[in-house]
Formats: C-alpha cells, sequence, structure tokens
C-alpha cells in the first residue's frame, strides 16, 4: 500500500509542477495572440513535462539522492 500511495503522489506531483509552465503559456496566449499554442499541443507537452519530471524523481531515488 505504501508503494503505490508513494506512486501516485509522485505522479499526482509531477502533473501539478507540469501544470505550471502551461497554465503560463496558456494565460499568454489569451493574451497576446503572438503566443497561442493550439489545445492540443498543451496538452501534449503537459504529460510529457510530466513524464520528465518522474523519470528524473525516479532517476534520483535510484541514486539515493531522495529522501
Amino acid at each position: 500500500m505504501a508503494l503505490l500511495q508513494r506512486e501516485l503522489t509522485v505522479t499526482l506531483g509531477a502533473y501539478v509542477l507540469a501544470g505550471i509552465p502551461i497554465a503560463a503559456l496558456l494565460l499568454a496566449g489569451r493574451m497576446s495572440p503572438l503566443y497561442a499554442v493550439p489545445r492540443g499541443y498543451l496538452v501534449r507537452w503537459w504529460s510529457r513535462f510530466a513524464l520528465v519530471i518522474v523519470a528524473f524523481a525516479v532517476l534520483m531515488s535510484a541514486a539515493g539522492l531522495a529522501a
């Protein structure tokens, strides 16, 4: 049960952290058409950023750098 809870925490945290730059891009796109990005791209980038964050967390944990 503890492993499942950790996995869910890491995944949820990764999506929240990945949502910060995506939200900034969305806000910038609403303020100026110059920065407008289609929502399909933003959703894909959000998932890819979250995947990178999870992979980085796993690598840090495997290296013994995470608490």
